[in-house]
């Protein structure tokens, strides 16, 4: 199982190794979203104060909440 996405650096590449640690409702939005397994995601920024964190990929930008990226799988 890889680390959490919330404890990589800004600006690095990572693929997604799982969703299994979020609800199914969360998985079924991610999903929509494009954001499945084995998708190459890349952190934009992250904003102070429990904001949002920014994900890029598939040439797209996502604001996800801090609590949901915390439990993100994902390594190189």
């Amino acid at each position: 199982m890889g680390m959490t996405f919330f404890h990589q650096s800004t600006a690095e590449t990572f693929c997604i190794h799982g969703l299994n640690d979020l609800d199914a409702t969360a998985q079924h939005r991610l999903r929509d979203l494009g954001l499945t397994t084995g998708k190459q995601v890349k952190i934009v920024r992250r904003y102070p104060f429990n904001g949002p964190i920014i994900l890029s990929f598939d040439d797209q930008k996502v604001g996800l909440r801090k609590a949901l990226v915390r439990r993100l799988r994902g390594g190189d």
